[in-house]
C-alpha cells in the first residue's frame, strides 16, 4: 500500500522540488492549490503527510483543523514558510516540522527521510490487518458470545456478531492471531455500528505481554504494505 502525501501550494518550482524529493522515497502527492479543496480530502481521507505551504491563504488554519480531524490528528504535517516569525506560528499551530523557503531537493528529501520513521511508524498504529478468525466476547460474566474478528490495528479491531451489542459497552475481547500460539486478551469499549452485525471496539486494557505480542505481529505484516 503506497504511502499517501498531500501538499498544498501555488509555487510551481516548490511544488516540483517537494513532488521530487517525496517520489524519490516512494510516496505518492496529490497537490493541491487551494485551502478549501484541500480541507475538503483531509476530513475524509487519511495521509500519511501533510505538506502546507503557508503563503496560500488558509493554509496556517488548516495545520489546526488537521489535528481535530478523525483520519489525520496524528498525521506527520509540514509547513512550508517565507520567514522565522512564521515558522514559529508554525509550530506553535500544530506542525511536527517547518521548513524556510527556498528550499533545495537535497533539503527536502533529508527532512522527509528523516521524518520517514514516524510516518511508517504512525502507518502501523492507523493500519487495519484484515482478520477472519473466531473471537470470545464477553459483555459481562453471564454474556459470553462467539463472534468473528474482521480486522485488527493498534488501536482497537472490528468483530461481527449476531447479538447485537450496544455502544459504549465495555467487553473483554479473547482471539488467536493467524500463526500465534498463545491467545490475545483485551479489554475494550464498543464504539461503533451498524445494521448488518458490524462493531469497532477500542482497546482500552492490555497486559503488556498482549500488548508487545500485538504490536510485534503488526509490524511484521506493515512490513509488506
Amino acid at each position: 500500500m503506497e504511502l499517501r502525501s498531500l501538499l498544498l501550494s501555488q509555487d510551481q518550482p516548490m511544488i516540483d522540488v517537494v513532488q521530487r524529493a517525496l517520489l524519490d522515497l516512494g510516496i505518492g502527492v496529490e497537490v493541491y492549490s487551494t485551502a478549501d479543496w484541500a480541507r475538503e480530502d483531509l476530513a475524509d481521507s487519511k495521509f500519511d503527510a501533510v505538506i502546507l505551504d503557508c503563503e496560500v491563504a488558509g493554509a496556517p488554519n488548516l495545520l489546526q483543523m488537521i489535528r481535530g480531524t478523525a483520519n489525520n490528528s496524528r498525521t506527520l504535517a509540514f509547513a512550508i514558510v517565507p520567514d522565522d516569525e512564521t515558522l514559529q506560528q508554525a509550530l506553535a499551530s500544530g506542525a511536527n516540522l517547518a521548513l524556510e523557503k527556498p528550499i533545495s531537493v537535497d533539503r527536502a528529501r533529508s527532512s522527509l527521510r528523516a521524518a520517514y520513521g514516524l510516518i511508517m511508524q504512525e502507518r502501523r498504529r492507523f493500519f487495519r490487518h484484515p482478520l477472519d478468525v473466531a473471537v470470545r466476547v464477553a459483555v459481562s460474566e453471564r454474556l459470553q458470545l462467539v463472534g468473528t474478528a474482521l480486522n485488527i490495528s493498534e488501536g482497537g479491531m472490528a468483530i461481527r456478531c449476531d447479538e447485537e451489542l450496544p455502544i459504549n459497552a465495555q467487553v473483554k475481547l479473547v482471539l488467536l492471531l493467524p500463526g500465534e500460539k498463545a491467545e490475545l486478551e483485551a479489554k475494550g469499549t464498543i464504539v461503533w455500528k451498524d445494521a448488518r452485525g458490524h462493531a469497532g471496539v477500542r482497546f482500552e486494557q492490555m497486559s503488556a505481554p498482549n500488548r508487545e505480542n500485538l504490536n510485534e505481529w503488526l509490524e511484521g505484516r506493515a512490513a509488506f504494505l
